[in-house]
This record gives structure tokens, sequence and C-alpha cells, in this order.
């Protein structure tokens, strides 16, 4: 269990933070909470902008490795494995790619996309399994979000796969493991 790097780099992210905009959300009205909501969610296309050169470069990334027949992953607990699974998910249906080209790790397994597990993002082990499982190619690309992907990340840069922890923080891990 590696909760020092979780607790010292994760908790330090915006998105791990107490908006103090919404402390007192249970108190204020019906109405309050949407114009809160929708002034927050505006507040989002300023965020990408910021980031946009990163996330071309991440994009560049993953359509070099689709190019070389790669496959993209996407690790995450909580919330953002649950994004991740239902990207994963939809990429059939919408793009009309094979099931294999985009899949999901999340932290806990299919059982947690349902009903939440606590504390399976500090399974390092798991995560390593759960790589190991997929029977990784180094031209394969692992998109990391907060929690459960540090193991995958980590499991899947010793295992010469391409990384990007975007995700993680706002400075991105790529290109077989080099920062």
């Amino acid at each position: 269990k590696n909760t020092k790097f979780c607790n010292g780099v994760y908790a330090k992210l915006p998105t791990e933070q107490n908006n103090p905009r919404s402390r007192r959300i249970d108190e204020i009205s019906i109405e309050a909470v949407l114009s809160l909501m929708n002034k927050e969610d505006q507040s989002v296309p300023l965020a990408v902008t910021k980031v946009k050169p990163q996330i071309a470069k991440t994009v560049r990334q993953i359509v070099a490795s689709f190019q070389k027949k790669g496959r993209l992953f996407f690790a995450g607990a909580g919330t953002s494995g649950r994004l991740g699974v239902l990207e994963a998910a939809e990429m059939p249906p919408t793009f009309g790619t094979k099931p294999e080209l985009v899949q999901a790790i999340m932290a806990g397994g299919q059982g947690a996309i349902v009903k939440p597990k606590e504390g399976v993002e500090d399974h390092y082990e798991e995560g390593s399994r759960a790589v190991n499982r997929l029977r990784p190619a180094k031209q394969d690309v692992v998109k990391g979000s907060p929690d459960h992907s540090e193991p995958a990340v980590r499991q899947s840069r010793d295992m010469g796969w391409r990384v990007d922890g975007s995700g993680l923080r706002h400075s991105n891990l790529t290109a077989g493991g080099s920062s």
C-alpha cells in the first residue's frame, strides 16, 4: 500500500480539494445549486484550453500506437475508473472499433463498476496483476487517472508500455516510461 505517494501527489490536485463555493450546498435552494453547478461547469472549457498542447501530444501518441496495431487502456478507480469503462464500451458502437482496441482497467474489478469498493485504489499488487493479464506490448498505451492508475502506470512503465498519466497531474508520463 503506497499511501505516501497518493496522499502526497494526489492530495495537491485541484480535483481533490474541497470547493469553498459549494461548502453549503445542502443549505441553498435547488435553483442556487443549479446556478452554482452551471457556473462551475463554465470553468471546464477554460481549463481544457490551458492544457490543449498536452492533450494534443497524448492524442498523437494514441494515434501512433493505433497505427502500430497498439491498444489503449484506461486505468482508474471510482468515478474515473467508471468513466474509463464507459469510454472503452462506447468505442465499438460509436467508432466501429474492435472491443480489444480500447479497454479499461478498473480498480476492484467488474463488481466495482456498479458497487463502489473503498480502498481498492491502494492495492498495488492487484493493479500490477490487472496490467499483466492484458499481455501488454510495447506499442500499447495506458491512460491513467488518479488512484488505481499509479500501480498500473508503474507496472506498464516497467514493461515498456507508453504511459500517459496526464489525468494524474499536469505533467505527462510518456514515451517508453520517460517523464
